[in-house]
């Protein structure tokens, strides 16, 4: 059949991936097209269908060129799994191959299942929540299993996987404002029609990260790692059983016997087969008195490239491989059939090597970044284990504790992070540059774990919004973030107050109101708007952002921001003030300033989107206003801006606050600026 043929399925804003979770009931369906430029789409139609005969809309044909169509039929229902299959005409009329793909929707009910938790605490041990029930003969047709164990899970139904490729879920957030769930259906084919046992692993992750790094700092969301789960059973006879945490579910101690995200993961063997004495959980409240439960849209944290050593050498403790590469991730060792039970094999993680060639460990400050495995009984298998619940950013791992010195054979590096594509390539005739943006890219990668983190190594690897700002405007040209910039939005709206944001999001550590440099939480919705059209993240959200920016305005003096926190932060050592990240070339109230500038351009921006000219023109007024007060306060005649480093004339070009006449002279003092450096840079993380 000749024709064009949809392809790149989008559903609301996020790209089609297998096992994708469809959060709406009336969600929007956008594609593009396959075939040459000069194709054009003058008709659609799309069908939604569940099951092999059940058609729920077909919309059917539709004249419009537009790559996309809203749904119009019934709403969706829960945990269903949906087929939705879309034919296009070209502009001869040609209907084009039908093209489909499946989805599965959330609860789109109030979430009634309890939260549950062991009788006494279990400390850093993960539990193991279970729950055995008996099907009578009666053979399910389909099921669906909505979880959420805060910090991190894993599931099992009579002993098999669940969702065996997922790590690290669900996603990261402050549990005490919104807690997701993930959505796993199909699981008809792991229920037998007799006794079923459901066996759910919660391990500590974010919801306990207790270390030093948080000097004394409270965290509303921490608390003990707790589980609520709704597991629905359909049957022929179209009755539905719901199984639901709750007393009646038993707790236990499992082989995780320690677990910490920064620290590591400890693996007790011995424990797997030979499981402790269960006990009846008790009911806890959940996280926070108002808890939004939403499904995890966002992809999932999973093993996307495995890295096998490419060099090994002995160290006086053990035996040190080399992966050849930095990456964010744990390592899969094989141990060979029979070593003696009880013997503990400790994997220690860094960066970079000392001069004896051992590990060097000063950059992960407070981090152990250490895992270990415990042998059980002697085993006539090779037996392969890699942690669940933790990970760690390296090149080195160290291996002590074993009685043979191992091959490269004996371990890989498993790199993880949510799972969204590459959506681009670059390649061009300088290998400086080619190398660079392949650095962009794995250090981007590297840092995507249902949050955008800042590091993947040390005892950190938070959501800092100061460093985001810049980031994420790069971000969308590297990697499809569709699902990504909608839930960081969320984030930060989940912790506002009063029109403040956190530093962080979530919320761990930081100030509140931010650095004002945090202009992230603008470009992230206006980044999703632009390259995914979600213009529905703009309206729930722009009150939240136009909000910020007023906390912003009361903290103005003269039309200046009156305070900052980091600036333009992290540049050479020694363009900073000391021993301190914070530049010393560059005034952190004139970048506080130029942001606050920049957040009322967006606005004007959002508001004209969404239809709002009243707000529209106020927020350009306001830019003018902020624009005006930086020239008076900082502009001289020759277009030295402030101080004239380098940072401060690139901002103020890059912002376009500059008259027309001066713009040339600004430059050519930024190029001083550059040639009295001797050529080097003393930007931070901002201007460079």
């Amino acid at each position: 059949m000749a024709g064009i043929v949809p392809t790149a399925l989008r559903i609301d804003s996020g790209r089609h991936h297998e096992d994708m979770v469809v959060g709406s009931a009336r969600p929007r369906f956008s594609w593009t097209l396959a075939g040459s430029r000069t194709d054009a789409q003058t008709a659609c139609r799309l069908e939604l269908w569940h099951g092999e005969d059940t058609c729920d809309w077909d919309s059917g044909w539709i004249s419009s060129s537009e790559p996309s169509l809203a749904y119009a039929g019934p709403p969706l229902r829960s945990g269903t799994r949906y087929d939705v299959f879309i034919q296009l005409r070209d502009a001869a009329g040609q209907p084009g191959r039908r093209a489909g793909w499946s989805f599965i929707t959330g609860l789109f009910e109030p979430w009634k299942a309890l939260w549950i938790a062991p009788q006494d605490d279990y400390s850093d041990a993960a539990i193991v929540f279970s729950f055995d029930f008996d099907l009578a003969g009666s053979k399910p047709v389909w099921g669906v299993l909505y979880c959420c164990g805060i910090g991190y899970q894993q599931i099992r139904i009579n002993q098999a996987p669940v969702a065996s490729q997922d790590r690290l879920s669900p996603a990261f957030s402050a549990y005490h404002k919104r807690c997701y769930y993930t959505v796993h259906g199909d699981l008809d084919r792991l229920l037998s029609d007799g006794s079923n046992r459901l066996e759910i692993t919660v391990a500590q992750g974010w919801r306990r990260n207790l270390g030093p790094y948080l000097h004394s700092k409270t965290v509303p969301f921490f608390g003990i790692p707790q589980l609520t789960a709704i597991l629905d059973i359909g049957f022929t006879d179209g009755t539905v059983r719901r199984i639901q945490t709750g007393p009646d579910w038993q707790c236990r101690r499992g082989p995780v016997v320690s677990s910490h995200l920064f620290d590591g993961e400890t693996y007790d063997a011995r424990l797997a087969d030979a499981p402790r004495p269960a006990e009846s959980c008790r009911i806890v409240a959940a996280p926070g008195e108002t808890v939004r439960m939403c499904p995890q849209e966002l992809e999932p944290i999973r093993v996307r490239q495995t890295y096998d050593p490419i060099a090994v050498h002995d160290v006086a403790d053990g035996t040190v491989f080399d992966l050849g590469q930095n990456i964010a991730g744990v390592c899969e060792i094989r141990l060979p059939s029979g070593l003696p039970e009880g013997l503990a094999i400790r994997l220690s993680h860094a960066e970079e090597l000392d001069e004896t060639g051992d590990l060097y460990r000063a950059p992960l400050r407070g981090a152990r970044a250490e895992d270990c495995f415990i042998t059980g009984p002697t085993s006539e298998h090779t037996v392969t284990w890699s942690p669940s619940f933790t990970y760690h950013g390296f090149r080195y791992v160290k291996v002590s504790g074993l009685p043979f010195a191992p091959d490269r054979d004996f371990l890989s590096g498993l790199l993880l992070h949510t799972a969204i594509d590459s959506t681009s390539t670059f390649r061009c005739g300088s290998p400086i540059v080619n190398q660079l943006q392949q650095m962009v890219v794995m250090t981007e990668r590297d840092n995507l774990h249902g949050i955008a983190t800042d590091c993947p190594q040390r005892d950190e690897r938070m959501g800092w919004l100061n460093d985001a700002t810049v980031r994420f405007e790069e971000l969308p040209y590297n990697f499809d973030a569709g699902r990504l910039f909608p839930k960081i939005v969320r984030d930060i709206v989940d912790e506002q107050e009063d029109g403040a944001i956190g530093c962080t999001a979530p919320f761990v550590y930081g100030h509140r109101p931010a650095d004002p440099v945090c202009s992230s939480f603008l470009v992230a919705a206006r980044m999703s708007y632009l390259h995914y059209g979600d213009r529905a993240l703009l309206e729930e959200a722009y009150p939240a952002l136009a909000a910020w920016n007023d906390c912003l305005a009361r903290q103005t003096r003269n039309g200046l921001v009156t305070y900052s926190h980091y600036g333009d932060w992290a540049g050479p050592q020694d363009s900073c003030e000391g021993d301190s990240p914070r530049s010393g070339v560059t005034p952190g109230v004139y970048m506080s300033t130029g942001y606050h500038f920049l957040n009322d351009r967006m606005l004007a921006e959002f508001a004209r989107a969404l239809g709002k000219e009243a707000d529209a023109r106020d927020h350009e007024r306001r830019a003018e206003a902020t624009r005006q007060a930086m020239l008076a306060a900082w502009l001289r005649e020759d277009g030295t801006m402030a101080t004239g480093s380098q940072a401060c004339q690139a901002f103020a070009l890059r912002l376009g606050i500059l008259p027309e006449h001066l713009r040339a002279a600004a430059a050519a003092r930024m190029n001083q600026a550059v040639l009295d450096a001797g050529g080097r840079l003393t930007t931070g993380n901002l201007c460079t």
